[in-house]
């Protein structure tokens, strides 16, 4: 994806000592309402009052927690939003943070235009649409090209689909995020660390 390409908004988010929980860090609950806040910030830019006027709905959230986030009173969290897609009744966002130089999260939402006289989802209007548009980058689709045999045999025809030269397509897709064997054991610990607080207080509240 080329992120050069879009304007991105940027909402400055406050973490707060009460969306910690037991491991002490920020919960991915409370991740999910910074994203949230995010579009909404993201959507009452201008306060226009002809974009969204019933407010929208949230129809899917995709998120990968790339690190731990702890509260830090000094630190906003500084959360990247842009539209990847704009459909007849829905759009899609990306959000991405960063905090340190290191990737947070990153999450991709799909939300509708919502009718409050049917609570039902509309087709976006033209300001919407417009609205929306301004923040848009279009990510990259899965690439297909053609096998090499062309180049092995000049003499072949690579719209070819039969015959000994017969080309072959191969879909080449983006490349995955690898999770570290560190990055698997520092959650493993984590877990581990979790159940043994659970059980110490839940043995204190059996003894009080």
């Amino acid at each position: 994806m080329t992120k050069s390409a879009a304007i991105p908004h940027t909402f400055w988010c406050s973490t707060r000592w009460g969306d910690l929980d037991a491991l002490g860090h920020v919960n991915n609950i409370k991740l999910i309402q910074y994203i949230q806040e995010a579009i909404f910030d993201l959507i009452r830019e201008g306060e226009q009052d002809d974009v969204f006027p019933d407010g929208y709905m949230i129809a899917r959230h995709e998120v990968d927690y790339r690190r731990q986030l702890h509260h830090r009173a000094d630190q906003p969290l500084p959360l990247q939003i842009w539209v990847t897609a704009i459909g007849t009744n829905s759009y899609t966002v990306r959000t991405e943070t960063r905090r340190a130089g290191e990737t947070v999260f990153e999450a991709r939402t799909v939300c509708v235009a919502r009718d409050h006289r049917t609570g039902m989802s509309r087709p976006l209007t033209e300001a919407e649409r417009a609205h929306l548009t301004r923040h848009r980058v279009v990510e990259p689709a899965p690439r297909t090209s053609l096998g090499t045999n062309a180049d092995t045999n000049p003499g072949s025809n690579p719209g070819s689909n039969s015959g000994p030269d017969r080309q072959r397509q191969r879909t080449l897709s983006w490349p995955r995020r690898e999770y570290l064997p560190t990055d698997i054991t520092a959650a493993m610990t984590m877990m581990r660390r979790g159940w043994q607080l659970w059980k110490t207080v839940v043995a204190s509240r059996s003894s009080a």
